[in-house]
């Protein structure tokens, strides 16, 4: 490392140990469970601004996912169960979604979508294994007297979930202001303007440098001009 100032600043100030320890994770601990169904990342750099994670439908397999997962967990804690094959991928992925969760619990912002990335893949897995759960249940109360109403709602619910999200993200997200403000939209237009000067006028970048030695938006206007 050639920098090894610049490899831990990053870090500096922003864990939980550096603030009030009890109160934070407590707030990480809740702000992190809860992104995915109810109260999602504030940055928009990450996501829609305080949007669950997960689309409505997805989060409750996903919550009921992971909890029947947990109660199994749980019962054969209590009552010393002893399976000839111990559920293996089960515990591991109990293991993944805590384990991979720290980053996020251990640092402020929570909830943080990027701190969080690597719980994605067991979050998903938990939401397929709610939506079997969910689609055992369905099929054994309802589906012999409304086996064409469900064939329906899971029509529906396919084609809804791919409007809905690529409404979400193609149009909202992609299309407001602030994300590209922090995508650096602005920049390109600057970029734009200076291109269509001609290449004998003068041209002058000024910004406040944030730190030295990281980039700034004068490094790229003059690295694409």
């Amino acid at each position: 490392i050639r920098n090894p100032g610049h490899f831990f600043s990053r870090a500096l100030g922003n864990t939980i140990f550096d603030w009030n320890f009890p109160i934070h994770i407590i707030k990480n601990i809740v702000g992190t469970l809860s992104m995915f169904n109810i109260y999602g990342d504030c940055i928009w750099r990450h996501n829609i601004s305080k949007e669950p994670h997960l689309y409505f439908p997805v989060g409750v397999a996903f919550a009921v996912g992971i909890l029947t997962s947990f109660l199994s967990r749980v019962k054969r804690w209590r009552e010393l169960e002893k399976p000839e094959k111990p559920n293996f991928s089960q515990d591991f992925l109990l293991l993944w979604f805590v384990v991979l969760a720290l980053p996020g619990l251990l640092a402020i912002e929570a909830p943080h979508a990027i701190r969080c990335l690597l719980m994605m893949p067991a979050v998903y897995i938990f939401a397929g294994l709610g939506a079997k759960k969910i689609t055992e249940f369905l099929t054994e109360q309802f589906y012999k007297k409304y086996a064409l109403l469900l064939g329906a709602a899971l029509f529906l619910f396919i084609a809804s979930s791919i409007v809905h999200i690529n409404i979400q993200y193609f149009s909202t997200w992609a299309e407001h202001s602030k994300t590209k403000d922090l995508f650096g939209y602005p920049l390109l237009q600057a970029i734009q303007k200076v291109k269509e000067l001609p290449k004998d006028t003068p041209k002058y970048f000024l910004q406040h440098l944030p730190s030295p030695g990281f980039p700034t938006a004068c490094d790229v206007v003059t690295r694409y001009l």
